[in-house]
C-alpha cells in the first residue's frame, strides 16, 4: 500500500511515499509445561502450535536483514493467529533472544503489554524492535486458574502463519549543500558550471534535479529540469548577460522520487578583458633577407571561448618613429612577409588582436630582430694560363671561400670550405691538362650566409716539356722507379694518384699492398709548370713479413715477421660509432649512431733483439701517423697509442699492439 502526502512550504514541495511490508516469522517455540491449580500439563516446545498459559511463555523471531533501514518507521505489528480467546491474565512481552526448544527467558521487565487475545487474527502494535525476536509471558498474582491456556499458529503451521508487518515512509533527501558558484564573479562568455552535493540519509542516489536562476533579484525564474545522477549543470557560454547578479537555487530528487527542499546561492557576472598578445618570434634573431619572415604571437583572450578574429601587425625600421600596419581578419596567430621585404638593419614589431566580439586588446610588447643579407657575389678578376692556374678575385665581407673547377658539367676539383678573411687568390693543387674549364667561386660572410656562385671560363694552353721515360723494378718490399737523366722536377703517380717525387733519377715506393699490381707513370714539370707524362708501366712488390713505419718515411720500417713458435697473430675489429641513450619512462636504453666508422687491427709477434724493440718504441713515440703493411695485402694508416711486451725464456720479446685506422690525405703537392 502506498500513500502520497503533498505539502508546500515556502516555495518547496515535499513528497512522502508510504510503504507496508510483511516479514515472515522464521523462528518460534514455547516452554514445555503449563501451570494449573492442581499441577502441570506438559506440551511440546516445537510444533505447528505455540502453547501459551501460566508459566508457559512463547517466542517468535524474524530475519533482521528484511527490516527496513534508513526509513521513517510509522508502525510495527506482530500478527498472530489465535486458536481460541485468552484474557485471563495480562500478557507482557520483551524483545530478547531465545533458543528454539529451550526454556524461554524472563519477560520482566517487559517492553510492552497486551490486554487480551481474541480468536482468529490478532494485530499487536509493538514498539520499534530492539532485537529481531519477542518473547510473550504473563503478569499475574494469586492462584492460577486451572490450566487456563490457548494456542497460536507457529511458523510451522500449514496456514495462518505469524508475521511482522511494518509500515514506513521514505525519508526525503536533505537540502543540497556545497553550492557553486556562490559569492564570486564569473565570466558569462565561459561555460558556467553549477554544482552541488546531493544528501540522502537513505544513501539513495540522485535521480534528477530542478535548478532555477534569476537575473532580476528573484522576480522571475528560469527553470532547468534534468533526469540525471550528475550533481552539476553546465550552462552554455553566453547564456547570461555580461554584468549583474544571478540568484540560483537547486533541489534534488532521489530514486524513490522523494524531493528535497531548495538551497540558494548567488554570484556576479563580469567580462574579463583580453590581455595583450604575447610575441613569440622573431625576437632578437638574425634573419636572412632572402627568406620569408614569419611573425608569430599567442592570443590571450579573457575567456577560453574567446577567439581571435582579426589582428593589427605593425613593424618599423626607424626604431618606432614610423610604423607600417598590416590588418588581417583571421584566426591565424601568425603573418608572413615575403623575402626581400627588408634590405638590412634592425626591425621593431608589435601586434594587437581583436576577439570575436570585436573588442581590441592592448598592444603587445615591442620586439626586434636584425635583417642580414647574403654577401655580394665575388668578382673573379684573373685566372693564369698554367697547368696549376692561380685564381684571383675581389670580394666583400668574406669569412670563408669555396672554389670548384668544372670540365663540362663534371666537377673535377673542389677545395671545400676554406676559412679566410684575407685570401684573394688560390693556386690549384692538381695539374690540369690543356683545355677549356669553368671556375666557380663563392664566399660566406659572418652570418654564415653564402653569396651566389661567381663563374669564369678559362683555357689552359701550355708548351709541354719532353716526354719522360722510366724503368720499373719489382722488389721485395718496394717498387723501384728510375727515370732518364733530367733536371726537371719529376713526380711519381700510382693508379693516377700522386705518391712522391723522383730524386737523382730514382724513387722507391714502399707503400704498396703486398703482391698487388699497380699502374705507374712519371710526370716532368718545367719552370712554367707545364708537364708531360711518361707511358704507364706495371709494377708490384712481394714481401713475406709485416712491416710498420712512419707514413711520411715508409722506407725506414720495422719488420714484424716472427711469432713465438708460429707466424704473428692478427685480429681485426670493425664497427659503427655510437652509444646508448637512456630516456625517462623506458627501462632499457636506445642506440644512437653517428656517421663515423671504426677499424682496428691487433697484432702479436716476436722481436729477437732489444734494438728492434727500441726501434719500434721510437716509432710509437713520434706520435705521428703510421703505415702498417700486412703480408695479407692489408695496408692501414693509423695510430698506435701503446704497445705491450715481455721477454720470454729464450731472450726474445713477445710484443703486441693495436693500430687504429685514421684519416690520411696522402702525399701533398708543394
Amino acid at each position: 500500500m502506498y500513500s502520497i502526502n503533498s505539502n508546500k512550504q515556502e516555495g518547496q514541495v515535499l513528497y512522502v511515499a508510504r510503504h507496508e511490508i510483511t516479514i515472515p516469522i522464521n523462528k518460534s517455540s514455547n516452554d514445555s509445561r503449563i501451570v494449573g491449580a492442581d499441577g502441570y500439563i506438559y506440551v511440546p516446545t516445537i510444533s505447528e502450535k505455540l502453547h501459551f498459559g501460566i508459566n508457559c511463555k512463547f517466542g517468535v523471531g524474524w530475519d533482521d536483514s528484511l527490516y527496513p533501514k534508513n526509513k521513517k518507521i510509522v508502525k510495527n505489528e506482530i500478527c498472530l493467529y489465535a486458536n481460541g480467546p485468552y484474557s485471563e491474565y495480562t500478557t507482557i512481552a520483551k524483545f530478547t533472544e531465545f533458543g528454539e526448544g529451550s526454556a524461554m527467558p524472563s519477560v520482566s521487565p517487559s517492553d510492552f503489554g497486551i490486554a487480551n487475545f481474541k480468536s482468529g487474527w490478532n494485530y499487536i502494535t509493538i514498539p520499534e524492535p530492539k532485537t529481531n525476536s519477542i518473547v510473550f509471558g504473563h503478569n499475574y498474582s494469586g492462584n492460577p486458574v486451572l490450566f487456563q491456556h490457548t494456542t497460536f499458529n507457529s511458523h510451522r503451521a500449514s496456514s495462518n502463519k505469524p508475521y511482522l508487518r511494518v509500515t514506513y515512509d521514505d525519508i526525503p533527501p536533505e537540502n543540497p549543500t556545497s553550492l557553486y558558484p556562490d559569492g564570486i564573479t564569473l565570466n558569462p562568455r565561459d561555460v558556467i558550471r553549477f554544482a552541488w552535493e546531493h544528501n540522502s540519509k537513505e544513501n539513495n542516489q540522485q535521480k534528477g534535479f530542478t535548478l532555477q536562476y534569476s537575473t532580476n533579484g528573484g522576480s522571475t525564474w528560469t527553470t532547468v529540469n534534468q533526469t540525471t545522477s550528475n550533481q552539476f549543470y553546465d550552462m552554455p557560454a553566453n547564456t547570461l548577460r555580461t554584468s549583474g547578479g544571478v540568484l540560483w537555487r537547486v533541489r534534488t530528487t532521489d530514486g524513490n522520487d522523494e524531493v528535497s527542499g531548495y538551497t540558494s546561492a548567488s554570484f556576479e557576472l563580469g567580462v574579463v578583458p583580453q590581455k595583450a598578445p604575447i610575441p613569440i618570434a622573431p625576437i632578437s634573431q638574425y634573419i636572412d633577407q632572402n627568406k620569408p619572415i614569419r611573425f608569430e604571437w599567442s592570443f590571450t583572450g579573457g575567456s577560453p571561448n574567446e577567439k581571435q578574429s582579426k589582428f593589427d601587425l605593425q613593424y618599423s625600421t626607424t626604431g618606432g618613429s614610423i610604423w607600417i600596419t598590416k590588418t588581417v581578419a583571421t584566426e591565424n596567430t601568425f603573418y608572413e612577409l615575403p623575402a626581400g621585404t627588408f634590405s638590412g638593419g634592425n626591425v621593431t614589431w608589435r601586434v594587437r588582436t581583436y576577439n570575436n566580439w570585436e573588442e581590441v586588446s592592448p598592444w603587445s610588447e615591442s620586439k626586434s630582430f636584425t635583417i642580414i643579407g647574403s654577401p655580394p657575389i665575388p668578382l673573379i678578376s684573373d685566372i693564369t694560363n698554367s697547368a696549376r692556374p692561380v685564381i684571383t678575385w675581389q670580394s666583400q665581407g668574406q669569412h670563408l671561400y669555396e672554389i670548384q673547377i668544372l670540365k663540362g658539367e663534371e666537377v673535377i676539383y673542389e677545395t671545400g670550405s676554406i676559412p679566410s678573411t684575407s685570401d684573394r687568390n688560390y693556386k690549384i693543387k692538381e695539374y690540369l691538362q690543356d683545355g677549356t674549364y669553368k671556375a666557380k667561386l663563392r664566399i660566406m660572410n659572418e652570418y654564415n650566409l653564402y653569396s651566389p656562385w661567381a663563374e669564369k671560363t678559362f683555357t689552359i694552353s701550355t708548351v709541354k716539356p719532353q716526354k719522360p721515360t722510366m724503368t720499373i723494378y719489382n722488389g721485395e718490399y718496394g717498387v723501384t722507379i728510375k727515370t732518364n737523366d733530367t733536371s726537371l722536377k719529376t713526380l711519381v703517380y700510382r693508379n693516377s694518384e700522386y705518391i712522391g717525387e723522383v730524386k737523382n733519377n730514382h724513387f722507391i715506393d714502399y707503400t704498396g699492398e703486398n703482391n698487388k699490381e699497380y699502374k705507374y707513370f712519371v710526370r716532368t714539370i718545367n719552370s712554367g709548370e707545364s708537364f708531360s707524362d711518361s707511358d704507364i708501366k706495371l709494377g708490384k712488390c712481394k714481401f713475406s713479413g709485416n712491416t710498420l713505419a712512419l707514413a711520411n718515411n715508409p722506407s725506414n720500417f720495422v719488420k714484424l715477421k716472427y711469432g713465438f713458435g708460429n707466424s704473428p697473430k692478427k685480429s681485426d675489429r670493425v664497427g659503427n660509432v655510437g652509444g646508448l641513450v637512456y630516456y625517462d619512462g623506458r627501462e632499457y636504453p636506445m642506440p644512437e649512431f653517428s656517421e663515423f666508422k671504426s677499424r682496428e687491427k691487433t697484432v702479436t709477434f716476436t722481436l729477437r733483439t732489444k734494438e728492434e724493440l727500441e726501434q719500434l718504441i721510437s716509432l710509437i713515440d713520434k706520435k705521428e701517423t703510421l703505415l702498417y703493411r700486412d703480408v695479407d695485402g692489408d695496408n692501414i694508416y693509423g695510430t698506435i697509442f701503446n704497445i705491450d711486451y715481455e721477454r720470454n725464456i729464450f731472450g726474445y720479446y713477445e710484443v703486441g699492439f693495436t693500430i687504429v685506422k685514421t684519416d690520411y690525405q696522402g702525399v701533398l703537392y708543394d
